[in-house]
């Protein structure tokens, strides 16, 4: 009987902390995003990498051939960059600052020469 209370009381004390609001906002956010070319046309097998600050390679992913990416969840903890290669071509190195995330990450990269 006592073993039934406590594993109640425990039940009941583990869902209320569940239901609390976070007072901290989570640093795990979805990073995704699209890679085109200079036509607007989706670029197929890009390499996508996502480095911290200091140049660190994080992760590296290829686009499908949509030319869509996904990292899945990432720590946004620190700034970060973003970038796209095919060949030749290169984008923008578009930084992610570890104040701005508020939502999931969405990023659209133009390869060019």
């Amino acid at each position: 009987m006592k073993v039934n209370v406590l594993a109640v009381s425990i039940a009941l004390l583990l869902t209320v902390c569940a239901m609390r609001p976070q007072d901290t906002p989570s640093r795990w956010h979805s990073v995704r995003g699209v890679v085109i070319n200079e036509m607007g046309r989706p670029a197929a097998l890009a390499t996508v990498y996502l480095k911290d600050v200091r140049g660190h390679r994080l992760r590296m992913k290829q686009t499908d051939r949509s030319g869509r990416f996904s990292f899945g969840l990432v720590n946004i903890d620190g700034d970060h960059e973003i970038y796209a290669e095919q060949a030749s071509l290169i984008s923008k190195r578009l930084l992610i600052p570890s104040s701005e995330p508020k939502h999931d990450v969405v990023v659209r990269l133009m390869l060019k020469k």
